[in-house]
């Protein structure tokens, strides 16, 4: 054999190899990352990305994001079919025109096209016959090959289906959510609903409906990483406004009312599971991308977070409540200390949580600073750690979740400011 036939099929064996592999993690593993497909789609969103910047108008470009995901999938499975055609032709090159091993018609092209023409037509399935392996070695490969055209196609189907519900699914969550807080993202309305009907039995349920939603949403993610680059036309459909609103209403009942006059809305611990999910959700979304999240920890982002804060805490007096501004004798702790370290030991993203949680330290607690290795097993840090105010805890718990959002926002190519102002239609 030539050096050129010894490296054509070494070259086959290595695109097939990588191509099975790629189908079997991205379908079949329930944990792990295709070995191509995740880079596929991250350069074919970055392409779609590029190209709706430099359409003239922004509703056009719009237009085309919304098509990345059907266009993602659909060049995923045709990638995994170019590839195996592509692996299994390598493989035929070197005795495509050899009679002693195929028979081929008189009038016949270049070897490379007879070999990519037998490929394809043995992948799919067809048949036609003009050229047929005549050796038991290749008469066997065309075998596999037609085996591994049908299984690709079995497992694209499963794939369809188990992608596309879950997009049906956050459109659900999201439309639901949305009207519950009156398209507002500070939750305020949502909480007026429950709280000021004494409905605090169904607010508790709600939130763990919502946690759980938020965590089978966020699995999903990890399962088919392609779900990332689903982004509706509509902003209130989207998993970005979910999040936000997830934060809003975290920042309300946990932060903004009063530990001492709302005790059992603060300390419910459906509404301790929501924090915990929503913050566990912002480290598997940002792994999911691959991305680096920023934090922004100075004076003037702290000034802005506290404002904010008193106009959540104006809200609630407004409506009626005790917020934590007035009434705060032990302001409640922010959860981020306590499960930045478990979650990156716990899920593998230390690097990510340490440029975004792990940056955002706790304030000093009633018992000292701890972290979760040092805490004793009888104690809980939701409930039996408090911070230096209820500022200090609401900023903190900004700080440590706010460039996730950013960071998910903008590749998403969202404005993060319209979706946490609760604006609605097309964005």
């Amino acid at each position: 054999m030539r050096v050129l036939d010894v490296g054509s099929v070494l070259l086959g064996v290595v695109v097939l190899a990588l191509v099975q592999a790629d189908i079997v993690s991205t379908v079949l593993h329930p944990q792990a990352e295709g070995v191509l497909s995740g880079r596929v789609q991250r350069l074919g969103w970055a392409g779609f990305r590029v190209a709706a910047r430099a359409m003239p108008r922004w509703s056009w470009g719009r237009r085309l994001l919304s098509w990345g995901f059907p266009l993602l999938v659909a060049g995923l499975i045709a990638f995994w079919l170019l590839g195996l055609l592509v692996g299994f032709a390598l493989l035929y090159l070197p005795w495509v025109e050899d009679p002693a091993w195929f028979v081929v018609p008189d009038n016949v092209a270049s070897a490379p096209v007879e070999a990519l023409y037998f490929s394809g037509v043995t992948l799919l399935t067809i048949g036609y016959g003009e050229i047929h392996p005549v050796g038991l070695p290749f008469r066997t490969l065309a075998m596999l090959e037609a085996a591994s055209g049908v299984l690709t196609v079995s497992l694209s189907v499963a794939y369809l289906l188990a992608v596309y519900p879950q997009v049906a699914r956050q459109q659900a969550v999201a439309v639901a959510l949305n009207a519950e807080v009156a398209g507002q993202t500070s939750g305020l309305p949502m909480l007026r609903r429950y709280l000021l009907t004494g409905r605090e039995r169904d607010l508790s349920m709600r939130l763990r409906e919502l946690a759980l939603s938020l965590l089978d949403l966020t699995e999903a993610h990890m399962t088919h990483p392609v779900l990332y680059y689903v982004r509706p036309r509509r902003m209130e459909h989207s998993l970005l406004r979910v999040l936000v609103t997830a934060q809003g209403l975290i920042g309300a009942l946990r932060y903004g009312l009063s530990p001492d006059e709302h005790a059992d809305v603060v300390r419910d611990p459906q509404l301790l599971l929501l924090e915990e999910v929503f913050q566990r959700s912002l480290a598997r979304l940002t792994a999911v991308t691959h991305g680096r999240v920023v934090p922004v920890d100075d004076a003037a982002e702290r000034r802005a977070l506290a404002a904010e804060f008193r106009e959540v805490c104006a809200g609630l007096d407004a409506l009626g409540f005790v917020s934590s501004r007035r009434v705060a004798s032990v302001p409640v702790a922010p959860l981020v200390a306590a499960l930045h370290q478990e979650t990156a030991v716990g899920l593998g993203f230390g690097e990510v949580i340490g440029d975004g949680f792990a940056s955002a330290e706790a304030p000093p607690t009633s018992g000292g600073e701890r972290t979760g290795g040092d805490l004793d097993a009888r104690q809980d840090p939701a409930l039996d750690e408090s911070a230096d105010s209820a500022v200090a805890a609401y900023v903190e718990f900004r700080l440590a979740t706010d460039p996730h959002l950013v960071a998910y926002a903008a590749t998403r190519a969202y404005d993060l400011r319209q979706v946490r102002n609760g604006e609605h239609g097309h964005v």
